[in-house]
């Protein structure tokens, strides 16, 4: 926990730290989840008492927290529609006496509020990382009855709050947009990339182009691979490093294998060496049919790594159209393997992009602006439900 922090301009601290609970269905890998760790480890200790909840398991990332000596709470939760789940949390949210409710990701975003109305919760914030949450009728139909009572809703991108409005049919005057911050600057240990470039094999590759992500169907690492033999045909020596897991891994083995691409692609599996492995890539390339604010890509620009990503969802907000990375329409094969071979061939210039790139990371994306933020938000929510004040000061309430 942060140790401390300045109350926010005009809005007023409160006389004992408020409960907050974090809700998530669990801590396995992703941007979310990295992102609920930051700011929960972050939060200012003098304003709030912060907990974790897992609707289903713990994950392996859970043990960040648990090494702060943060309390992590799991429900394990059944697959399909758990009705004792309901239960088993609101029951646990009136035991905590939770104040402000925040939950993150569609499963999280149903069971959490639902939850918190039963229980009575003065402030429901749910967090919104992605379009996954309005991808068919019956999630925008929940969403928009959810909306109702809830209390804010944080979106990590303007496009994607553009989307939840006109796309989800939410209601503008509830929605946010907070971007997801980085713990900066960037450091890189010496002896653990020693370690990795020795249990990799790293330097049997040149160029090395790389992804972090869950491998998952929306990532859409198959558009990398089908890009692939185009890069090979220019450098025979490339290689393809995959940094996550997720349920589309296998099929990802089973095309590098079939087109005959197993010698030149290294599946990583989970990793926490985040920076460490960013340094050995010569290019960072995110493939996605859908983001909302990548903390890949953030971090591959913070490390100063060129960036080539699909002009999706908040990606053009952080590279801004060729001005800290490519750009590429997504599902066009010859567009990411053409972009990939022009910033490959081109190292100044897009040494000059990244340079730039991480610039700008610094100067907006930063854990401590996003967590200046939330905070923020959190008390204002708080005392506008709780003491009928209207604490935040006009400029503050237009920005946000």
């Amino acid at each position: 926990m942060a140790d401390s922090t300045a109350t926010p301009s005009s809005v007023p601290a409160p006389k004992t730290p408020l409960k907050v609970m974090h809700v998530i269905e669990d801590l396995e890998n992703g941007g979310a989840e990295r992102v609920l760790i930051n700011l929960v480890v972050g939060l200012p200790a003098q304003f709030f008492h912060t907990m974790v909840c897992c609707l289903a398991k713990k994950g392996r990332m859970a043990a960040e927290l648990e090494e702060r000596g943060m309390r992590l709470i799991t429900l394990h939760k059944r697959p399909g529609v758990d009705v004792g789940l309901l239960w088993r949390l609101q029951k646990l949210l009136r035991a905590q006496q939770i104040d402000i409710l925040h939950t993150h990701v569609f499963t999280a975003n149903l069971w959490g509020r639902l939850a918190g109305i039963l229980a009575q919760v003065p402030v429901l914030i749910t967090h919104e990382h992605s379009t996954f949450t309005i991808a068919d009728q019956t999630r925008q139909r929940i969403e928009q009855q959810l909306a109702r009572k809830t209390t804010r809703i944080i979106s990590v991108s303007e496009q994607l709050r553009r989307g939840l409005i006109e796309m989800g049919g939410l209601p503008a005057d509830k929605i946010i947009t907070i971007h997801n911050g980085l713990r900066l600057p960037v450091s890189v240990n010496e002896a653990t990339r020693k370690a990795l470039q020795r249990e990799l094999d790293l330097s049997r590759f040149s160029p090395l182009i790389g992804s972090i992500g869950r491998q998952e169907v929306r990532k859409n690492y198959p558009l990398l691979l089908e890009a692939m033999p185009k890069i090979l045909e220019h450098y025979p020596q490339a290689g393809l490093l995959l940094v996550g897991e997720g349920p589309e891994t296998s099929h990802l083995k089973q095309l590098a294998q079939a087109n005959g691409l197993a010698g030149h692609v290294i599946f990583a599996g989970h990793r926490q060496e985040i920076y460490e492995l960013l340094s050995f890539m010569t290019v960072f390339c995110l493939p996605s049919q859908t983001e909302g604010i990548s903390m890949a890509i953030l971090e591959a620009m913070a490390a100063k790594v060129p960036v080539v990503a699909t002009r999706v969802g908040g990606n053009p907000e952080i590279i801004a159209d060729d001005r800290y990375g490519v750009l590429v329409p997504a599902n066009d094969t010859h567009a990411l393997a053409t972009a990939l071979l022009e910033t490959l061939n081109d190292r100044e210039a897009a040494c000059t992009r990244a340079q730039a790139g991480e610039k700008f990371v610094l100067e907006n994306f930063s854990e401590q602006q996003m967590i200046q933020r939330i905070t923020t938000l959190y008390l204002t929510a708080y005392a506008q439900k709780c003491a009928g004040t209207v604490a935040i000061a006009d400029t503050y309430a237009a920005k946000i």
